[in-house]
């Protein structure tokens, strides 16, 4: 005996998502973006900082 019924996929949408798997998927797309864009801002301002005295002291007058 199968444990669903044939007509119950008409009920299901693709889009029909609770609160819980909104904030799941709210949460996963906080962490990835922390995990990516964090990283690449602190290391571009490490760079600007390295490279901004050599560009102040090339171009000085």
């Amino acid at each position: 005996m199968v444990p669903w019924h044939h007509t119950d996929w008409v009920r299901f949408h693709p889009l029909d998502l609770s609160q819980l798997d909104l904030s799941r998927l709210q949460f996963a797309t906080t962490t990835i973006y922390h995990f990516l864009v964090v990283p690449i801002t602190i290391g571009l301002s490490w760079l600007v900082a390295a490279l901004l005295p050599r560009w102040q002291a090339a171009f000085s007058p």
